[in-house]
């Protein structure tokens, strides 16, 4: 996702690859232990060019990078310049990433959105327009699947509030385990939802079981999307941004994720099969309540 530019220059070359042999990557501790600041974790692409190359021209206090440019003779002050340049220009990457109201003249090289969204301000590559109508054409549908066990109170919190901001969207209860029934509330207007019961159990052991589930009900909710709730989540309003991926949730760094590169090595085998160029971009599992999950990813 990232925009470098360089100046023609072998010694550039030269102490990229001398960094890469020096430097293993960790998704804790980054590039050859530098760390992943000024981010407090990890980053999509941390792993990538933009990780790799801010850590050799920022942090020229690691070891690695200060013999793989001490080598080519670019350790000397005034040799090696970095400095950011305006992602709005450069890498633009839709109005909500600090680009809102934008002079769309200005931009030199555009990274995304591809198709129109929400935000009729945007700045679209030279072939997009935005327009109401196709705007209008292309609103995806959005459905929410509701995994419940007990907690009654808080799941009939959640059900209202969706029904305020999403009157139209079909929602499904879907209960493993515990004893309410839901079948005479789903009924009454305020909440409109489907109520489903399936075998109790405990799946945290193998998850297949808890997917099949989350499938079944994305084939019967028949939306575009699905949200997945939860019965601690709080909904404000109705969303404002169309989702860019094929699921969204949680940005969370700080609990454990993928435990090893072979982990994602063998998930990103299995989405290659479907789509070519899958790839794993978060390491952390994030998609708690309020998750977005497009249905034909599922």
């Amino acid at each position: 996702v990232g925009f470098f530019a360089l100046r023609p220059d072998r010694r550039l070359l030269e102490a990229a690859i001398s960094f890469a042999q020096r430097a293993p990557f960790s998704e804790k501790t980054g590039w050859a232990g530098a760390g992943f600041a000024p981010s407090g974790g990890i980053f999509p692409g941390a792993e990538c060019g933009q990780g790799f190359l801010h850590t050799l021209f920022y942090k020229t206090a690691n070891n690695a990078s200060r013999l793989a440019l001490a080598e080519v003779g670019l350790d000397v002050p005034g040799a090696l310049i970095a400095s950011q340049i305006d992602r709005c220009v450069w890498n633009y990457q839709t109005s909500s990433w600090g680009c809102e109201d934008f002079d769309c003249s200005r931009v030199r090289v555009h990274h995304k959105p591809d198709l129109p969204g929400s935000n009729p301000r945007e700045c679209m590559k030279s072939n997009v327009r935005w327009s109401p109508v196709s705007m209008a054409q292309k609103t995806k549908t959005f459905g929410f699947w509701f995994p419940i066990f007990q907690q009654e109170a808080n799941v009939l919190r959640v059900v209202r509030q969706v029904r305020r901001h999403y009157p139209d969207s079909p929602i499904m209860l879907l209960t493993d385990g515990g004893q309410a029934n839901f079948t005479d509330v789903c009924k009454m207007p305020q909440y409109g939802c489907i109520f489903e019961r399936a075998i109790p159990e405990n799946s945290r052991w193998n998850p297949h079981s808890w997917f099949r589930r989350m499938r079944d009900a994305a084939q019967k909710i028949g939306t575009d999307y699905i949200i997945y709730l939860e019965p601690d989540v709080v909904v404000t309003r109705r969303h404002e941004i169309e989702p860019p991926f094929d699921a969204g949730g949680v940005f969370d760094n700080y609990n454990s994720g993928i435990d090893g590169l072979e982990t994602a090595a063998y998930l990103e085998r299995l989405g290659q099969e479907r789509n070519p160029g899958f790839r794993v971009r978060w390491f952390h599992f994030g998609l708690t309540g309020g998750t977005y999950l497009r249905t034909e990813a599922i």
